[in-house]
Order: C-alpha cells, then structure tokens, then sequence
C-alpha cells in the first residue's frame, strides 16, 4: 500500500496489451497445452469455476518464467513512464492476471525498478473493472481522493476506470486507442485523455503473411490429373477439385498458424522470426486462434 500525506500523482498501468504487446494469460495457456494437450479438461473445469481458479491452475502449470522475458514491451510507454517517474510520480502495475505472474514479468523483462508496486489476482480478488477500480480507490490512493490519478489502459474494459470521478487521466494504449477515444467522448469524458500510444494495426497483408497463403500455389498440383486425363472441361470434376484445393490450403495455413503460436517464445529471440506479425505482437494471438479454427 501507498501512503503519502502529500498529493501525489499516480499512474496506474495495466499489463495485457499495454505494457506488453501481447496476453500473458494466453500465452501461459498455450503453454499449459503444449506440455499436456490433456490438461484442456482441468482448463474447462477450472474456467467454469470462476476466473480466479482458472488464472491460477494456469500459472501453476506452465512454465511461465521460462517464455516471460520474451514478451515484446511496448516501448513508447515505458519511455513515457520513465520520464513521469523522473518527474516524481508513483507508478503501479495493476493486473488482471494471477499476480505471481504480473511480478514475473516485471522481474523477467526487468522492468521491477520502474514501479513502486506490483498487484494482480490473487485467491480473493480478480482485479478486473470494478474491482480494480476499488482496489485503486482504496489500497493505492490513499490520500483521500486527493491524488491525481491517470490510468494507463488498452480495453473496453477499462472504460468504468476511467469514467469514475477519482480518476483524473486516461493514456490509451494499442490499436483501438481511436475506438476508446470515441467511447470516452461519449460519456463526457474525453478531457480526461492525456495522451494516446496507438499500436501499429495489422493489415490485409499481415493477415495473409501469417497464413503463409504464397505457399497455396504448391497445392495447384492437385489439378494436374485433370489435365492429364483431359478433363478439365468437366465442371464437375473442376468444382471437386478446387474445393479440395481450398480445403488443403486453409489446412495448411491453419497448421503454419498454430505453429506460430506454438513457437512463440522462441520465435521472439530469433533475429528476423521475431518480426513475425504474431511474434512482434502485432496481430493479436486470440486472432491467431482465431484464424485457426476458422481454417
């Protein structure tokens, strides 16, 4: 806990898709499943139970030191933080993720130093919206309501923290910074925006990048019988033949997806994989799963 009997100004900073450029609670589940692809049954269980469970059975069963320190940092902010820090404010990390985690990562990306606390969830509480809100009111700004509170967020989610009276500033951070404007603009509360740190957005090109669609053109041999056999007037046969064309393609960019995500932390210390949309956190890993269902 803080405590100043001065008026201070305090930055609080999320963890998933704002200091990081990813989610560490997907990342330790893709984890969990890459060791033990049985372990998705205790997943389920546990995530029926409540999100408190699930966040720690998944901490507790990956490996999470081991790919933490490989979590592209969005660097923008942390300059941003350091300068503010500089300037004598208190800076906290706040988290919904299980707080053995949130710290991990700090220590892991050697980022401790910068703040003067580190929280997550723990057994009792999912700091998460309103309850992150009242652990900010009650156990960080403790001078009774009298600091100046800016809250350095990503999600839609973070939009009850910022429209609360006891929080005074709002930084936006990733690639819905445009979105999350807009929102707060309709509840009066734009004013509030000290500054924007937008991501960079993926686009088209990224998209097929990661589904590796130049590879396709190998799957053409699948219409050379009906050249040979001359048949390839035959609508029929044509129709078959490119559905089982397109079948094989979105199969294999599915298998070349979920390798990416696969191979994440390794992807990231490798001089030019690391650059990989998925990688580099620029296309976001839930899309990725995404995509590979949908293949």
């Amino acid at each position: 806990m803080i405590t100043d009997n001065l008026k201070q100004k305090i930055i609080i900073v999320d963890l998933d898709g704002t200091l990081i450029k990813t989610d560490s609670i997907v990342e330790s589940v893709i984890s969990v499943l890459k060791d033990n692809p049985l372990r998705i049954f205790p997943l389920l269980s546990k995530l029926l139970k409540g999100r408190v469970d699930f966040k720690k059975y998944v901490f507790e069963h990956c490996d999470f030191s081991s790919f933490a320190g490989t979590f592209p940092v969005n660097t923008e902010l942390v300059d941003y933080l350091k300068e503010e820090k500089e300037n004598g404010s208190k800076l906290c990390l706040v988290s919904a993720s299980d707080e053995r985690a949130v710290k991990a990562t700090a220590e892991s990306l050697e980022l401790t130093a910068l703040f003067d606390g580190i929280y997550g969830t723990t057994d009792k509480t999912n700091l998460k919206g309103q309850n992150k809100l009242d652990f900010i009111k009650t156990q960080i700004s403790t001078n009774n309501g009298e600091d100046e509170i800016i809250y350095c967020g990503d999600s839609s989610s973070d939009l009850d923290i910022w429209k609360d009276n006891s929080v005074d500033g709002a930084v936006l951070v990733g690639n819905k910074t445009d979105m999350l404007e807009e929102a707060l603009a309709n509840i009066n509360c734009k004013d509030k925006v000290v500054k924007a740190i937008p991501s960079e957005k993926a686009d088209l090109k990224d998209y097929l990048k990661a589904m590796r669609v130049h590879q396709w053109s190998k799957n053409t041999l699948l219409f050379v019988p009906l050249l040979c056999s001359f048949t390839f007037f035959d609508i029929a046969k044509d129709l078959l033949t490119l559905l089982a064309f397109i079948s094989f393609s979105l199969g294999a960019s599915a298998t070349y997806i979920l390798n990416d995500l696969w191979d994440l932390p390794s992807d990231r210390v490798h001089p030019t994989k690391r650059k990989r949309a998925f990688a580099c956190g620029k296309l976001p890993i839930v899309m990725g799963g995404v995509q590979h269902f949908s293949c």
